[in-house]
């Protein structure tokens, strides 16, 4: 039998399992993490088996970096002679849109003013 090692939420933090208190409740409430164990009246640990067992459960794929460039989103986009990306109404994609239009005042169906306050 060994004596568990627990670790408490600095060493959560310090190896990127969180960043602050809020996404740690939520990763208890959402997504399986181990609750821990209160060792004090204001203190919380971790056994630090079960965070590698759930860290192990995680899924490893990474998220595509949104950075690099995707053809199928600029299919839209047109290139003319200059090289600028144009959309397809002939529009520069980096122009801004035109001054805007004010809506006409409003009108109100009261014929003689002293009647609205009747």
């Amino acid at each position: 039998m060994s004596i568990p090692v627990l670790v408490r939420f600095s060493h959560l933090k310090a190896r990127r399992v969180v960043n602050n208190w809020p996404q740690l409740r939520r990763l208890i409430h959402d997504q399986g993490f181990p609750p821990g164990m209160l060792i004090g009246p204001n203190t919380r640990a971790w056994r630090e088996d079960e965070v590698e067992d759930w860290l192990d459960s995680r899924p490893t794929a990474t998220k595509p970096d949104p950075r690099k460039h995707d053809e199928s989103l600029t299919a839209g986009y047109l290139a003319d002679e200059t090289g600028r990306a144009e959309d397809d109404g002939g529009r520069p994609k980096n122009r801004a849109p035109g001054p805007r239009r004010r809506a006409p005042p409003l009108e109100y169906p009261v014929d003689d003013p002293t009647e609205q306050f009747s």
